[in-house]
């Protein structure tokens, strides 16, 4: 596997070890994968808050979508099934709720 492949994979299992030394070894929190995921896509959608935490801090993107594709940011990816702490950290941290995403739907489905 890539760093890119590495790094959404250690943010899925809630790897901080392996997603540290992939930031610090240079890995891109904002790349997109085959599915137009970053690594905080995974890591909200799994619920690891210190993962998202640490994407975070080394610069991803809360807002990440890929537009071309009309795909969810990560609070829009899941937002319907959550928990209130992994929404808070996203919304905390900027998530916006009117940014479209599949199907041309906002958080708030205007």
């Amino acid at each position: 596997m890539d760093d890119l492949s590495d790094l959404h994979f250690a943010a899925a299992k809630s790897d901080t070890v392996t997603v540290e030394a992939l930031l610090r070894q240079g890995a891109k929190p904002n790349k997109f994968d085959e599915i137009s995921f970053t690594p905080i896509h995974y890591a909200a959608q799994n619920g690891h808050l210190d993962v998202i935490t640490l994407l975070l801090n080394a610069g991803a993107d809360v807002n990440a979508h890929e537009e071309a594709r009309i795909r969810d940011t990560p609070l829009g990816k899941i937002a319907g099934n959550c928990s209130l702490a992994v929404a808070q950290a996203l919304v905390t941290a900027g998530a916006a709720h009117t940014i479209r995403g599949w199907m041309q739907l906002s958080l708030i489905y205007s």
